[in-house]
């Protein structure tokens, strides 16, 4: 570590000796990043823009979902001896009540097509 420490002035000094020469014809007020920084910049750009699109088609979607169980929540309470509307539309409940298909334990529902009815929004 000490060796380190004393060779550190001496790096120094040597970097500092070191005369800045610039190229005649170069003038540093003209300087672009070329058509790799345009490539770049290009590319962060089009990133951002289908990253907002991702996230605002993800945000409509948990509020869609939020509007539907809010929606059923008031079908089921405004009609207490019926079989629950949640239930049919969440895969929960028994075949009988589950008109869409069966229910396993995961509360998700065999539909023909396989899929959930909610996730389709």
């Amino acid at each position: 570590m000490s060796a380190s420490v004393s060779l550190l002035p001496y790096a120094i000094s040597v970097v500092a000796e070191i005369p800045a020469t610039q190229d005649p014809g170069f003038d540093s007020d003209n300087v672009t990043p070329g058509v790799v920084g345009f490539v770049a910049t290009a590319f962060i750009a089009v990133m951002a823009i289908l990253l907002a699109i991702d996230m605002a088609r993800r945000v409509r979607r948990v509020r869609y979902r939020a509007e539907i169980d809010a929606m059923l929540d008031a079908e089921s309470s405004a009609d207490p001896g019926a079989p629950s509307a949640r239930k049919a539309a969440t895969g929960g409940g028994s075949a009988q009540e589950n008109a869409v298909g069966s229910s396993d334990n995961t509360g998700t529902s065999d539909t023909a097509n396989g899929r959930n009815p909610r996730d389709e929004a």
